[in-house]
Protein backbone atom coordinates (compact mmCIF):
# COMPACT_ATOMS: atom_id res chain seq x y z
CA UNK A 1 0.00 0.00 0.00
CA UNK A 2 1.48 2.83 -1.29
CA UNK A 3 2.10 5.83 1.78
CA UNK A 4 3.81 8.95 2.87
CA UNK A 5 5.07 9.73 6.57
CA UNK A 6 4.01 12.87 8.73
CA UNK A 7 5.39 13.49 11.44
CA UNK A 8 4.17 9.92 13.18
CA UNK A 9 1.06 9.95 10.98
CA UNK A 10 1.15 7.83 7.46
CA UNK A 11 -0.68 9.55 4.71
CA UNK A 12 -2.50 6.54 2.99
CA UNK A 13 -3.98 7.24 -0.71
CA UNK A 14 -8.35 6.93 -1.30
CA UNK A 15 -9.77 6.98 -4.35
CA UNK A 16 -13.18 8.58 -4.38
CA UNK A 17 -16.39 7.22 -6.19
CA UNK A 18 -19.03 10.26 -5.73
CA UNK A 19 -22.49 10.03 -6.37
CA UNK A 20 -24.72 12.83 -5.77
CA UNK A 21 -23.89 13.54 -1.78
CA UNK A 22 -22.75 10.07 -1.02
CA UNK A 23 -19.21 9.15 -1.15
CA UNK A 24 -17.25 5.84 -1.41
CA UNK A 25 -13.55 5.41 -1.25
CA UNK A 26 -11.17 2.47 -2.20
CA UNK A 27 -8.21 2.64 0.08
CA UNK A 28 -5.10 2.40 -3.00
CA UNK A 29 -3.08 -1.00 -2.89
CA UNK A 30 0.47 -1.44 -4.94
CA UNK A 31 -1.50 -2.58 -7.99
CA UNK A 32 -4.20 0.49 -8.62
CA UNK A 33 -1.00 3.10 -7.53
CA UNK A 34 1.21 0.62 -10.56
CA UNK A 35 -1.76 1.20 -13.04
CA UNK A 36 -1.66 5.14 -12.22
CA UNK A 37 2.29 5.15 -13.53
CA UNK A 38 2.81 8.22 -10.99
CA UNK A 39 6.07 8.39 -8.47
CA UNK A 40 4.96 8.86 -5.29
CA UNK A 41 5.26 13.00 -5.27
CA UNK A 42 3.19 13.09 -8.63
CA UNK A 43 0.28 11.03 -6.50
CA UNK A 44 0.56 12.86 -3.00
CA UNK A 45 0.52 16.14 -5.23
CA UNK A 46 -2.64 15.03 -7.44
CA UNK A 47 -4.18 13.53 -3.77
CA UNK A 48 -3.50 16.95 -2.03
CA UNK A 49 -5.46 18.98 -4.90
CA UNK A 50 -8.62 16.65 -5.20
CA UNK A 51 -8.80 16.09 -1.46
CA UNK A 52 -8.64 20.12 -1.29
CA UNK A 53 -11.13 20.69 -4.31
CA UNK A 54 -13.95 17.79 -2.84
CA UNK A 55 -13.35 18.01 0.91
CA UNK A 56 -13.47 21.96 1.85
CA UNK A 57 -12.44 22.96 5.70
CA UNK A 58 -14.72 23.01 7.92
CA UNK A 59 -13.44 24.43 11.75
CA UNK A 60 -16.47 25.25 14.35
CA UNK A 61 -16.26 25.72 18.16
CA UNK A 62 -17.25 22.68 20.39
CA UNK A 63 -20.46 24.51 20.81
CA UNK A 64 -21.42 25.01 17.50
CA UNK A 65 -20.53 21.54 16.73
CA UNK A 66 -22.82 19.90 19.74
CA UNK A 67 -25.33 22.00 18.84
CA UNK A 68 -25.10 20.96 15.51
CA UNK A 69 -25.07 17.34 16.37
CA UNK A 70 -27.76 17.87 18.99
CA UNK A 71 -30.16 20.08 18.19
CA UNK A 72 -32.41 18.91 21.04
CA UNK A 73 -29.57 20.56 23.55
CA UNK A 74 -30.76 21.72 26.41
CA UNK A 75 -29.53 25.42 27.22
CA UNK A 76 -27.36 23.87 30.43
CA UNK A 77 -25.53 21.35 28.27
CA UNK A 78 -24.87 24.66 26.23
CA UNK A 79 -24.04 27.04 29.21
CA UNK A 80 -21.16 24.08 30.57
CA UNK A 81 -19.63 23.70 27.24
CA UNK A 82 -18.99 27.53 26.68
CA UNK A 83 -17.25 27.10 29.57
CA UNK A 84 -14.63 25.21 27.73
CA UNK A 85 -13.58 28.47 25.69
CA UNK A 86 -11.06 28.16 22.77
CA UNK A 87 -11.38 24.39 21.77
CA UNK A 88 -12.52 23.77 18.10
CA UNK A 89 -13.36 20.60 15.50
CA UNK A 90 -11.11 20.76 12.75
CA UNK A 91 -12.54 18.87 9.78
CA UNK A 92 -13.93 18.87 6.13
CA UNK A 93 -17.81 19.69 5.48
CA UNK A 94 -18.22 15.70 5.17
CA UNK A 95 -16.47 14.58 8.26
CA UNK A 96 -14.86 12.19 6.02
CA UNK A 97 -10.87 12.00 6.44
CA UNK A 98 -11.08 15.21 7.92
CA UNK A 99 -7.79 15.28 9.68
CA UNK A 100 -6.12 15.44 5.82
CA UNK A 101 -7.17 19.17 6.34
CA UNK A 102 -3.61 19.58 7.95
CA UNK A 103 -2.23 18.99 4.82
CA UNK A 104 -3.99 21.89 2.72
CA UNK A 105 -1.20 24.61 2.58
CA UNK A 106 -1.46 27.42 3.82
CA UNK A 107 -4.34 26.27 6.35
CA UNK A 108 -2.79 26.25 9.42
CA UNK A 109 -1.75 29.97 9.22
CA UNK A 110 -4.91 30.96 8.28
CA UNK A 111 -6.63 28.99 11.24
CA UNK A 112 -3.54 30.78 13.40
CA UNK A 113 -4.86 34.28 11.94
CA UNK A 114 -8.32 33.77 12.44
CA UNK A 115 -7.94 33.07 16.19
CA UNK A 116 -4.77 35.33 16.41
CA UNK A 117 -2.86 32.84 18.18
CA UNK A 118 -0.91 29.61 17.93
CA UNK A 119 -2.21 26.58 19.01
CA UNK A 120 -2.26 22.72 19.41
CA UNK A 121 -3.55 19.83 17.82
CA UNK A 122 -4.72 16.74 18.81
CA UNK A 123 -5.58 14.12 16.57
CA UNK A 124 -9.36 12.53 17.27
CA UNK A 125 -9.65 10.71 14.27
CA UNK A 126 -9.19 10.17 10.97
CA UNK A 127 -12.39 12.27 10.91
CA UNK A 128 -11.15 15.45 12.94
CA UNK A 129 -8.76 17.08 14.89
CA UNK A 130 -9.05 19.26 17.97
CA UNK A 131 -7.44 22.52 17.71
CA UNK A 132 -6.87 24.38 21.38
CA UNK A 133 -6.00 27.53 21.80
CA UNK A 134 -2.19 28.44 22.96
CA UNK A 135 -3.50 30.40 25.95
CA UNK A 136 -2.30 27.70 28.62
CA UNK A 137 0.07 24.78 28.15
CA UNK A 138 -1.25 22.56 30.93
CA UNK A 139 -5.05 22.79 29.73
CA UNK A 140 -3.74 21.68 26.41
CA UNK A 141 -2.33 18.97 28.24
CA UNK A 142 -6.20 18.17 30.24
CA UNK A 143 -8.22 18.58 27.34
CA UNK A 144 -5.67 15.86 25.22
CA UNK A 145 -5.89 13.29 28.17
CA UNK A 146 -9.68 14.01 28.06
CA UNK A 147 -9.47 13.44 24.49
CA UNK A 148 -7.16 10.25 24.90
CA UNK A 149 -10.05 8.99 27.42
CA UNK A 150 -12.47 9.72 24.87
CA UNK A 151 -11.08 8.16 22.22
CA UNK A 152 -10.86 4.87 23.90
CA UNK A 153 -14.44 4.62 24.31
CA UNK A 154 -15.94 6.07 21.79
CA UNK A 155 -14.13 6.06 18.25
CA UNK A 156 -12.98 2.40 16.94
CA UNK A 157 -9.47 1.32 16.92
CA UNK A 158 -8.96 2.17 13.32
CA UNK A 159 -10.28 5.40 13.27
CA UNK A 160 -7.71 6.69 15.64
CA UNK A 161 -4.42 8.48 14.93
CA UNK A 162 -1.61 9.75 17.11
CA UNK A 163 -1.37 9.50 20.72
CA UNK A 164 0.70 12.55 20.33
CA UNK A 165 -0.36 16.38 19.67
CA UNK A 166 1.41 19.11 17.93
CA UNK A 167 1.66 22.91 18.42
CA UNK A 168 1.43 25.04 15.15
CA UNK A 169 3.61 28.50 15.71
CA UNK A 170 1.87 31.64 13.55
CA UNK A 171 5.48 33.40 13.09
CA UNK A 172 7.30 30.37 12.73
CA UNK A 173 4.44 28.85 10.04
CA UNK A 174 5.78 25.82 11.48
CA UNK A 175 3.92 22.58 12.77
CA UNK A 176 6.00 20.76 15.77
CA UNK A 177 5.28 17.82 17.09
CA UNK A 178 4.76 17.16 20.73
CA UNK A 179 5.48 13.17 21.79
CA UNK A 180 4.35 11.95 25.52
CA UNK A 181 7.33 12.14 26.57
CA UNK A 182 8.22 15.92 26.01
CA UNK A 183 4.91 16.12 27.92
Amino acid sequence: MPYKDFYDLAIVYRYVYQMGNMFSLVQMDKEIYKKLEMNEADLFEMALKNTQRLFPVKIQSIEEAWLEVSEAASQNKVQKLSDVSGLFILTNVYTIYGATIILYPGILHEIAERLDSDFFIIPLSVDQMIVIIDQDYRNALMQREKIRNMKALDIPKEDQLSENMYRYSRTSKKLTLITKEQM
